[in-house]
């Protein structure tokens, strides 16, 4: 049988998957480097966040 893990760089108390790795936990809002940057695929809903 085939087995899969997760593994993260954050995960949140509310997050519905509970991953394997997880490097830190935390609740706070988390902005990436990238995350100024506007999203590649252009939607209607895409909220800029940063």
């Amino acid at each position: 049988m085939a087995d899969s893990r997760i593994a993260v760089l954050y995960e949140k108390s509310q997050s519905i998957v509970k991953c394997d790795y997880v490097w830190k936990y935390t609740d706070k809002w988390i902005n990436f480097p990238w995350s100024d940057k506007d999203p590649v695929a252009k939607r209607a809903w895409s909220v800029k966040d940063a």
